[in-house]
């Protein structure tokens, strides 16, 4: 997945940092992520639009099953 649109490979790293995202990786270390990522973009996207921190969104995130 490249960043895609609205979303700089910073931000992209820095979701993942914080565990809101999540990759695995090849045997070239490239990062592979799930379909699912563009929907929790979105979420957390939405999200901070309303004012939720990083914090309270990574807790509703968690509570959705994992291929969400």
């Amino acid at each position: 997945m490249h960043a895609g649109p609205g979303y700089s490979v910073a931000t992209i790293r820095f979701y993942e940092s914080r565990n809101l995202i999540f990759s695995t990786r090849t045997s070239g270390n490239m990062r592979l992520f799930p379909k699912h990522t563009l929907r929790r973009l979105a979420i957390i996207a939405a999200g901070q639009r309303v004012g939720l921190t990083l914090a309270e969104i990574a807790d509703e995130l968690s509570e959705l099953p994992e291929a969400y």
